[in-house]
């Protein structure tokens, strides 16, 4: 007789590729380098896609099966500051989302200290050069009469 091998697949779920393991049954499986992605960090492996049931190694080489990456978002503390070095306001944000800076502050930043929740590392951004703000219009209805629209006129 032949010992059977089998397959563990990777579902790295947006992360980088973890190569599948193959190989005999009731082997001892050594876990694969964890897998990264920008952004997020790595939470393990899943026995289900839904992510519930997480999977330990190491372990005996069960028969094929596909083990899928959870992913924690990272977050982050940006602090706005102004010239002479005051915090005008500290917001927490995840990664990839936008900044709120309130509208009392946005004249006044000089630069935006971006820290890990975790506050091992923190980045300086110098000046905030162009800065996109939203406009919300509202309709607004007017009756003007003949007097008044020949005056605008006039004036341009």
């Amino acid at each position: 007789w032949t010992v059977n091998s089998y397959t563990i697949s990777f579902n790295e779920n947006g992360g980088s590729n973890v190569t599948d393991i193959t190989q005999n049954y009731d082997t001892t499986l050594t876990k694969p380098t964890n897998p990264t992605k920008t952004g997020h960090t790595f939470a393990g492996w899943y026995s289900d896609s839904g992510l519930t049931n997480a999977y330990t190694f190491p372990i005996l080489m069960p028969e094929s099966l596909t083990l899928y990456a959870k992913w924690n978002v990272n977050q982050y503390t940006v602090e706005y500051v102004d010239f002479d070095g005051t915090v005008l306001q500290t917001e927490d944000y995840d990664y990839e989302s936008d900044l709120n800076i309130s509208a009392e502050n946005i004249e006044k930043i000089e630069k935006l200290i971006i820290k890990n929740t975790d506050l091992s590392t923190s980045h300086e951004i110098d000046a905030i050069v162009n800065i996109c703000v939203n406009a919300l219009w509202r309709k607004y209805w007017s009756t003007l009469n003949a007097d008044e629209i020949l005056d605008m006129k006039k004036d341009n």
